[in-house]
């Protein structure tokens, strides 16, 4: 890794790319506690190389203390982990190490324990941060010992290890990362702008010798980008496309056949909305491994946290395909018919989680409205549902559950998963959750004989 390539650019990438990969108003759970957002953090390490390596639980730690800060300071978390991205780039352009410095300095930190800052000239500082990644952030074992032999030595106690390292960060990511709301446009932009230079460094010496994770590193970042959009501005881009479609669309309804006819559309594009959720659902359900999949698939074993996604969260997570769909519509000019039910067809799509997660909140805590749309089968009922989460078999329409009954009779979940296997792909992860299921009612079984016995 470059020497200018230090930790707090690391940090500042860490902070960005996890904003980009977490939902918005992700809530605590009823024991106050980060439980979904400190999992889905979990595995954005474990599937980002970068941020992989002995800093990953303090990356970790890190996160989510940001996280809960957010939280209790009633802060949007997404944008809180962003002004603390910017808060990191500016410590960066202020503190550059080097592989001298951190050899030169980091004895007399150890005769110092109090002290984890250095003057290096009489405008900059450096912290321990910045020292520590010159030997330990290039993930590399026998430079992170090394560290720490030195640590050992200017200590003088066999028993100082990596958790004397582990601390130290600890205290300065909680005393020196808070982001600052006192910042300017100007200073926040200026500090975005140079981390986006200080990336476009690194890629531009990538280009040429590792070619492949350059273009993984812009696609990534592209990833991002619809997810750094506040959700009230997807909500407003989608009502205002959805609504000159349908104007668009008024001029050719002259008579009743017309309006027979949009009705029919409208419902056929419905119900084609449920057959693309339960295709969706069935390949989300047995495979993939990164976070985004493995999120989704710990819907099965955190029920509950379904019903908690908020209509931020939700248009969050449809908008990027809800919209380009609804531009595409308005600009092609298509049917009177397609134009109208299209539009509605699209607007139900971005309300697709939020019709599932409805399907997982208790009877009592939902709105009377909601359960007549339920009843009704306008939105996904319960029963279906819930029987989905029972057996892992059939039923993964989740908008309204009108395609349920058809592609369960069809076994589309069947020919797809045969389809795989026979293409070299891996057993659906159904049949992993299913065994496991097994296994914890044999055990439950057995300890009940036992107790009766």
């Amino acid at each position: 890794m470059p020497a200018e390539a230090s930790l707090s650019r690391m940090l500042a990438s860490f902070y960005w790319q996890l904003a980009g990969r977490i939902w918005q108003d992700i809530p605590l759970d009823e024991n106050g506690k980060p439980t979904e957002f400190t999992r889905y953090t979990e595995y954005f390490l474990q599937k980002t190389p970068r941020f992989q390596g002995p800093i990953s639980p303090i990356l970790k730690e890190m996160a989510v203390a940001t996280y809960v800060e957010a939280v209790h300071r009633g802060r949007e978390p997404r944008a809180y982990l962003r002004m603390t991205s910017r808060r990191i780039s500016a410590l960066a352009r202020r503190c550059k190490s080097t592989h001298g410095m951190a050899n030169e300095k980091i004895s007399s930190w150890m005769l110092d324990r109090h002290s984890i800052r250095w003057k290096i000239d009489k405008d900059s500082e450096c912290s321990l941060l910045q020292l520590v990644e010159a030997l330990a952030m290039d993930n590399n074992r026998s430079l992170v010992n090394y560290l720490l032999n030195t640590i050992i030595e200017a200590n003088g106690h066999p028993d100082t290890g990596e958790e004397a390292v582990l601390s130290a960060l600890r205290e300065f990511g909680d005393i020196h990362l808070r982001p600052n709301p006192g910042a300017g446009l100007v200073e926040r932009l200026a500090d975005r702008l140079e981390a986006v230079g200080d990336v476009l460094k690194i890629w531009a010496g990538r280009l040429l010798k590792q070619p492949r994770i350059a273009f993984l590193d812009v696609t990534r970042e592209l990833k991002i980008l619809p997810r750094m959009v506040p959700a009230p501005v997807f909500l407003m881009a989608s009502i205002v496309l959805a609504l000159l479609s349908v104007i668009q669309g008024l001029d050719g309804l002259n008579g009743l056949d017309e309006v027979v006819l949009t009705a029919v559309v409208t419902v056929a594009l419905l119900y084609a909305v449920d057959v693309l959720s339960y295709i969706v659902h069935v390949e989300r359900d047995g495979w993939g491994d990164g976070a985004e999949a493995k999120a989704f698939q710990d819907h099965h074993d955190f029920p509950d946290e379904a019903g908690r996604w908020t209509v931020g969260r939700s248009i969050s997570s449809t908008a990027p395909v809800v919209i380009p769909l609804l531009l595409v519509l308005l600009v092609s000019k298509p049917h009177f018919s397609v134009a109208i039910g299209g539009a509605v067809a699209l607007m139900g799509l971005l309300f697709l989680t939020q019709t599932h997660g409805r399907a997982h909140v208790a009877d009592q805590d939902l709105a009377a409205w909601i359960k007549i749309l339920q009843k009704y089968h306008v939105i996904l009922p319960k029963a279906p549902h819930e029987h989905h989460h029972d057996t892992l078999k059939g039923s993964y329409g989740v908008f309204n559950g009108w395609s349920n009954r058809l592609m369960n009779a069809i076994g589309y979940r069947e020919f797809y998963t045969s389809i795989r296997m026979k293409c070299g792909g891996d057993s659906p992860i159904w049949e992993r959750q299913l065994a496991a299921r097994a296994d914890e009612h044999n055990k439950m079984t057995e300890l009940a004989v036992q107790e009766h016995s």
